[in-house]
């Protein structure tokens, strides 16, 4: 993870610590161990409905992929897939709220 740069940098400013009803959970620079050698690197969660999205990181196949749950159900999402730190950050910034929005219309 340290190789990758994924907890370097400003991410506060591009993540929003709530939005749409979800609570960031993970974020970059507080990465989370997970299975099969991946990393957990963002978390966005809402309680109510068990729905959110989060955003992994392989170091086996190194590349980024995220996962959306709608009332717990998991499903891939293909927005940020990617290999480069710059990539995710581009991702995020163009699809992150409005991929939140779509799992809120899909829970209410």
């Amino acid at each position: 993870m340290k190789r990758k740069g994924v907890a370097e940098g400003d991410w506060d400013s591009l993540l929003p610590e709530r939005y749409a009803g979800f609570t960031r959970t993970v974020s970059p620079s507080e990465a989370v161990r997970i299975i099969n050698g991946s990393y957990m690197v963002l978390a966005y969660y809402d309680a109510a409905t068990c729905s959110g999205l989060s955003l992994m990181y392989n170091i086996l196949r190194d590349d980024f992929f995220a996962e959306r749950r709608i009332h717990n159900f998991p499903n891939l999402v293909h927005d940020f897939d990617g290999a480069s730190v710059e990539g995710l950050r581009s991702a995020l910034a163009d699809r992150l709220r409005p991929v939140l929005d779509e799992i809120r219309a899909a829970v209410t």
